[in-house]
């Protein structure tokens, strides 16, 4: 129906552009929307205190000190900007105003990644630490506290919901079409595969029942964005995104290089690629992440963990688990998949590792199937367990393992108890219906068993997930991103070597296709995202673009990485056994010096979108 109507306005527009150009007569379709455009436009914006409830309770009385400064609204945008004389939706809207309205030079808008992830807090959070002096007045220890407080003054900090998530119009996706949990991807029988398979066909077609998924893009979404700017009353849009984020920035800088400002891409996919390739670096940069530097820390510190002194003996402990566990450590409660976003929580994975290897072997006397019934009799055999010779580490992996052991019942219990309605909730769907409707996908059952197979092979630890895609059913998408025009504004890139969500192949791919860009590298640091750092090389580097544009001196400027928790050195990919003579406490392994909590929800709003973002196309308890 849209297209036949798009269509017949194609041919009015022929028709009048021939008869009416004589005359000179104005276009009344142009005039019908150019009309319908200024109602979104010329809205007035009714900012007004912000709900506290949208925010976790750790975050309010931080957030007080901010006052008045802290405003949210809710703007009208077109559901399809194409023809904005039609539906109308909302989006959500929090700024922390610039602390100078006199000197006010405009607003940085921000996005946490996802795609799907809701903007508001991220929003919040660096506002209230850019204002705060870089976080110095709240016990951060700020790099460049000035720089930060400078850029407070000058600029709003605004977050924003995307539309289908947060406080904009909110997409779900569902059918009554039921499809059985697959196992564990990691099991390549054909009926495990087949299961997976199915359940992506199912997810594709709940959310292409739902007819507001095809105005779920990028494109649809860097209009909001560019409408934001507009009735902002800003020439410019300046941004800092994460992950998806780098993406969404990348787009709008395409799309509206007139309006393109000082725009930071943190924690960067590769935006010269489609969705599909980018996955592939994904699970490719989680198999490194955890092979060459999560298992060399475990065994640089083996007289605290007991797991092996190489990588490979550590390995074959995560390897020697049955595959229900494996699912368990990969994506459950104490997910080693979720630790490999930051570094600071590399140390919990050579933990669980320790409290696995004690279920498993609890398991084995066990004996019997675990059930509701005597999961108690299960639970105390756990408990009389010895996971460490080192007291402090033993106690927290009895703790750990206990965890473990219930989420190990919860799966088991998910496996048995299918099969269960097809349902995303608004990130999942989002971040399904963007992935999908962003870039062309190949389409049908084959090329994912084979995609599936293959990376399983190369990438055991996520590689079988890529056969679950919804976008191998979806069909074609709605939308491409834009050319790369001739001028654009310079932006700055900020990458760590070993992010694993947004490897720095594909991260350099991006960057090398932008010429007067410039690049912050931490070339040993594993976290997916990076800003702010803590340290002066990263973050007044990013705060001097920020206030004023200034990029690098040179196109690429290294930063050293710091080292992981407990150790006093930066070690290479692979690592090296730590001498004997300087091993480190557990205590400093596992309970280093802690940030102030503020900055870990700053950094982990990032990484969990991303997080879940990856999960939206599995089957488990936790996604449910």
């Amino acid at each position: 129906m849209r297209l036949r109507r798009r269509t017949l306005l194609l041919g009015c527009l022929w028709l009048l552009t021939a008869c009416g150009s004589r005359s000179g007569a104005p276009d009344p379709v142009d005039a019908e929307r150019e009309a319908a455009l200024a109602r979104f436009r010329e809205q007035a914006v009714a900012w007004a205190p912000c709900d506290p409830s949208i925010f976790p309770e750790v975050l309010l009385e931080p957030l007080a000190t901010l006052g008045d400064r802290l405003e949210c609204a809710t703007l009208r945008a077109p559901l399809d900007w194409e023809v904005p004389e039609g539906e109308a939706i909302n989006l959500g809207v929090l700024r922390v105003r610039a602390g100078d309205e006199a000197a006010r030079r405009g607003a940085i808008l921000t996005n946490p990644g996802g795609p799907g992830g809701d903007g508001l807090i991220l929003g919040a959070l660096l506002g209230l630490v850019f204002a705060s002096n870089g976080g110095a007045e709240l016990g951060f220890e700020a790099a460049a506290p000035e720089l930060l407080g400078a850029v407070s003054s000058a600029y709003d900090v605004v977050g924003f919901s995307p539309r289908g998530v947060g406080g904009s119009f909110r997409l779900y996706c569902g059918t009554n079409r039921r499809a059985e949990p697959p196992g564990f991807y990691t099991d390549r029988s054909p009926e495990n595969v087949q299961a997976l398979l199915t359940l992506g066909e199912r997810q594709a077609d709940a959310c292409l029942n739902t007819p507001l998924s095809q105005y779920i893009n990028t494109e649809q979404t860097v209009r909001d964005m560019d409408l934001i700017r507009t009735v902002m009353g800003d020439e410019k849009l300046n941004f800092l995104g994460y992950s998806y984020g780098s993406w969404l920035g990348a787009w709008y800088a395409k799309r509206f290089p007139q309006h393109a400002g000082n725009i930071v891409l943190d924690a960067n996919v590769d935006f010269t690629a489609t969705f599909e390739a980018i996955f592939n670096d994904f699970v490719r940069g989680f198999e490194r992440a955890f092979r060459e530097v999560a298992l060399p820390f475990a065994a640089r510190n083996d007289a605290v963990f007991g797991l092996g002194g190489s990588a490979d003996e550590v390995y074959a402990v995560y390897d020697g688990l049955p595959e229900d566990l494996k699912a368990v450590l990969v994506q459950g409660s104490l997910s080693i998949f979720a630790a490999l976003y930051s570094s600071e929580a590399v140390p919990d994975i050579a933990l669980t590792l320790v409290a696995a290897r004690g279920v498993d072997e609890a398991l084995e006397a066990f004996g019997d199937t675990l059930t509701l019934d005597n999961f108690d009799a299960f639970a105390a055999l756990v408990g009389e367990q010895t996971y460490a010779e080192d007291a402090f580490v033993d106690e927290l992996a009895r703790t750990y393992a206990l965890t473990l052991a219930q989420d190990y019942l919860l799966y088991r219990d998910f496996l048995e108890n299918g099969p269960y309605p097809v349902e995303l909730p608004p990130e999942g769907a989002v971040g399904t219906a963007v992935t999908c409707n962003d870039a062309p996908w190949p389409q049908g059952a084959e090329h994912y068993i084979r995609r599936g197979n293959e990376a399983h092979e190369s990438y055991p630890l996520l590689g079988g997930a890529l056969t679950a895609e919804p976008c191998g059913f979806w069909g074609a998408p709605t939308a491409a991103m834009p050319e790369t025009p001739s001028e654009m504004a310079p932006i700055l890139m900020v990458q760590t070597g070993f992010d694993a969500a947004t490897p720095s192949e594909g991260a350099l791919r991006a960057f090398d296709s932008l010429p007067n860009a410039a690049l912050i590298y931490i070339e040993n640091e594993l976290s997916h995202g990076a800003f702010p750092y803590n340290t002066a090389c990263v973050d007044a580097a990013v705060a001097a673009y920020l206030l004023d544009g200034t990029v690098p001196q040179t196109r690429v400027q290294h930063c050293d990485a710091r080292p992981l928790p407990g150790e006093t050195q930066v070690y290479p990919p692979g690592g090296v056994p730590r001498p004997a003579a300087a091993r480190v406490s557990a205590q400093a392994l596992l309970r280093p010096a802690a940030h102030h909590p503020l900055y870990g929800l700053l950094h982990d709003t990032v990484r969990q979108n991303a997080a879940d973002f990856f999960g939206r196309g599995q089957s488990s308890p936790w996604s449910r």
